[in-house]
């Protein structure tokens, strides 16, 4: 079994490389209708509708221009590869809706941004 680790993370918004990344996350979800008819015994279900979106968590950095990018209500190109950016490493990409981009900081730490993306129509997974 072949196990990846998080440092390995790449994300790209709109072809511009997001700097200062500390985490992320997709979510890819499929809304289920069910079909289950009279003489079942268990209920049965067929996908309908697809979603996603991405998360993350930054460290602010005004010079980094995929931070810049995630201006929220405009459209971009999300590039998310979870093993890096090597030959034959998954890719996920499609466009969203940035939704979210909220700064926050203490007294006594990093200016860290939250940030969420919605997507708008299909996430294609392939291969680097």
């Amino acid at each position: 079994m072949a196990t990846v680790l998080g440092k390995q993370g790449y994300l790209r918004i709109s072809a511009l490389t997001v700097l200062e990344l500390r985490r992320y996350a997709l979510n890819h979800t499929s809304d289920t209708t069910e079909d289950t008819v009279i003489g079942d015994n268990y209920k049965t279900r067929k996908a309908t509708l697809r979603d996603w979106r991405v998360s993350g968590d930054l460290y602010f950095d005004r010079a980094d221009t995929g931070q810049l990018a995630l201006t929220v209500g405009s459209t971009v190109t999300v590039d998310l590869y979870p093993e890096g950016t090597a030959a034959a490493s998954r890719l996920y990409t499609g466009l969203c809706i940035v939704t979210s981009f909220d700064p926050a900081a203490s007294h006594d730490g990093m200016v860290e941004v939250p940030f969420t993306a919605e997507g708008t129509g299909t996430l294609t997974t392939t291969a680097v």
